[in-house]
Parts: structure tokens; sequence; C-alpha cells
């Protein structure tokens, strides 16, 4: 009906250099393997030991199952020597819990880890109990460093970072390349999770993806009604140069971020496309309204919306990115705004240009600034007053 068969390593896991354990391997060597032997990795190779546990149909009507032993651990007439008790392998149960508590809690591995000692101590002090009581020898007592129950940090980082590797598709997904990873990873975990506005498939030439969630939607509602601005940074890896851009909103606590997407590329085309998808989800202010989200494969394509009338349409902040005016203009939103910094900053780099420079350009400079900080053209004019007069070309 079922076999199970549970075999002998022939070493303390992870490989201690104090490691003395002398099982006879398959090739010959007593603890280690002889010269040139290469199959040190195969299952079996460094014990013959094997414990067999089958139910037949026959055992299993009587309630019994079938446990063989074969093998030695060495050769006769020597004693054989376990791994060190630190050594030992992770039980299955105390490896799911402190998985468990480092991906889905708080905690880091020393402190899931240092968790487990109490409750060790407690079962440790039980069984010396038991064993002064029974007369029995108290050094067949699991020490507290014992890598079964109580592993070492270093080994639960070692199991969270393949189970993190796991989730991000393992050695299968990393011959796909980093676009082909991001691919997978967007269909399997960021459209089902309903943060993905729109995608088409990344590649280094081509591709888009605008994220966002509820509640950063939402914020776009009660604060992005009259202002937004955004922004687009740079991001090369190995070779390929990607995009990176972002949609903030003022709220009473600073500039909040509601959406965000990359991109190889950052011209009119995939800003409207972003802008659009943007506006598309913002919910309306209707307390009637359902905000029904809808989302739809177009071939490649991937695209939420709403069900709600647009409402998000805010003068937006911007550099002196060109392709990002045309893009907020061809969006429906309300205009495009050069904020302060970049501002002055176009404003210097025209006056070199006209060549411009010295105490002229300090008087010009200053006048510029005047001006953006006036309130109405009276204020203009009483701070043009102010300005010292030059005899500068």
């Amino acid at each position: 009906m079922f076999s199970l068969t549970l075999y002998c390593s022939g070493r303390g896991h992870g490989r201690l250099a104090t490691d003395p354990t002398n099982c006879l391997r398959t090739c010959g060597g007593t603890g280690t393997c002889a010269a040139g032997c290469c199959k040190e990795r195969e299952r079996g190779h460094c014990c013959s030991v094997r414990l067999v546990i089958s139910a037949t149909l026959a055992t299993a009507l009587r309630d019994k199952v079938l446990v063989q032993y074969t093998g030695s651990h060495v050769a006769r007439g020597m004693t054989a020597v376990p791994p060190p008790q630190r050594a030992l392998r992770m039980a299955a149960c105390v490896k799911r819990d402190l998985v468990e508590k480092c991906t889905m809690g708080r905690d880091t591995p020393s402190s899931a880890v240092n968790q487990l000692l109490p409750a060790l101590k407690r079962a440790r002090g039980q069984l010396l109990a038991e064993c002064k009581v029974a007369g029995g020898d108290i050094s067949a007592v699991p020490s507290m460093n014992n890598g079964r129950f109580n592993p070492p940090v270093e080994r639960l980082s070692s199991v969270l970072g393949q189970v993190r590797s796991d989730e991000r598709g393992g050695r299968d997904d990393a011959a796909l390349g980093d676009w082909g990873r991001l691919n997978l990873f967007v269909r399997r975990v960021l459209i089902p999770e309903g943060v993905v506005l729109y995608y088409e498939d990344l590649s280094a030439e081509k591709g888009l993806l605008v994220l966002a969630t509820d509640e950063s939607l939402a914020l776009a509602r009660e604060f992005g009604l009259d202002a937004a601005a955004t922004d687009c940074k740079h991001d090369t890896t190995r070779g390929c140069r990607s995009m990176y851009s972002h949609v903030r909103v003022p709220t009473p606590w600073g500039w909040v971020l509601v959406a965000a997407w990359i991109g190889p590329a950052e011209n009119t085309a995939t800003i409207d496309t972003a802008l659009k998808a943007l506006a598309a989800n913002v919910p309306c202010s209707d307390p009637t309204c359902p905000h029904t989200v809808t989302g739809r494969w177009e071939g490649h394509l991937y695209r939420q919306c709403r069900c709600c009338s647009r409402t998000f349409r805010p003068w937006v902040g911007t550099d002196k990115h060109l392709p990002t005016y045309r893009a907020i203009e061809s969006a429906g939103y309300r205009g495009a705004v050069l904020d302060l910094w970049h501002g002055f900053k176009a404003y210097d780099q025209r006056l070199l240009a006209l060549n411009i420079r010295d105490s002229a350009a300090v008087l010009a400079n200053g006048a510029f600034r005047l001006w953006t900080r006036s309130e109405s053209d009276a204020k203009v004019h009483c701070a043009a007053h102010l300005l010292p007069h030059s005899t500068s070309p």
C-alpha cells in the first residue's frame, strides 16, 4: 500500500569542518570520499544504512507496518560516530513553523529561533527529571544545542532565502532573464492582487506596467482634484535601461504616491497611456456608485478600469520634459505646470544660451524669482522698483 525509505546522509548537515562522522562510503572512503571520487552528492553514496517502512493490505488490516533495517554505518569492529547535534537537519515541523513566522509575521530568523528556547528548556528539564526517576543515563537526553529542534540562525536564513527564491520561480524562472521573470511575476502575483492598472509584456525595447492600490486611488480622489505631480527616474541594470515614473498628490502629510509605472521607454505614448489608466481607475465621489472594477485582456494587453465617470483632471506639475507636456494634454488633464526647481534651472540655462552673465544675470534671476513669488501684477511692478539699476548689456 505504501513504502517509505529513510537513509543515512553519512555526514552532518552543513558539512562542518569538525564533523566527526565515520560512515563507510561506497567509494571506500571513511567519513570522506576517496581521492578522485565525484559521487559525493549522490543519494545513498555516503552510507549504506536504510530504514524501510512499508505496509501491505494484510498488515494494514491488522493495524501493523513493516520496518526493515539494512546496511551498516561502518565496517565490522568499528564504532559508528554520529554527527554533532548542532549539525542535525532541521525537523520538518520546526522548519514549517519558523518559516511561517518569518514570512507571515514580523519575526526575523534570530527572534524566531529565540522563541524556541523556553519550550526546549522545559522539555529538556522534564526529560532529565524522568531519566533520574527511572535511573537512566542522563547523557542520553538531547542537548539544547540540537540542530533538529533548535536550528542555527544562519540555517534558518538559508531556508528563507530558498523559500523566497522558489516564490520568484526558482532556478527554472531564472533562466528566463530579468524581463521574463518580471512578466511572470506580474501575471502570477500582481494582476490577481488587483494592483495592475495597465500591463503590456515588458522587454528591453517595449512594454509598460502601471501600478496602484485601492488606497492610493482613494487618496487621488480625495486630494488630487486640483493638483498632482509627476517625475521620471532612470534605472540601468545589466546593460538594459528601464524607466520608473510616478504621480503624487498633495495631502496634509506631504506629497503621497498614488500610481507608478515602469517600462524601457519614456515617451509621449507611454506617459499618455499611464495617465489615462490612472484617470480611468480613480473612483468618483458619488456615495451611491458601486465603483465596480473590471479587468480584461486584449490580446497581450491587460487593462483595469472602473465604472465611475472620470473625475481625476488635476493640474500636473512636471519638469521640462516636452513629451510629458504633450502627454498631459492628450490624456485629458487640466494642463501641465513647470515646477519651480526645474523652472529656475531652465531659466538659468536660457540666460547662458543668450550669453547673459555676471551682474546682468544676477538682476535677471532676481526679477524672475520675484515674479514667480508675486500674486498680482501690482506686486510684480513693486518688486521691479526694488531691484538696483545696472548699465550692463
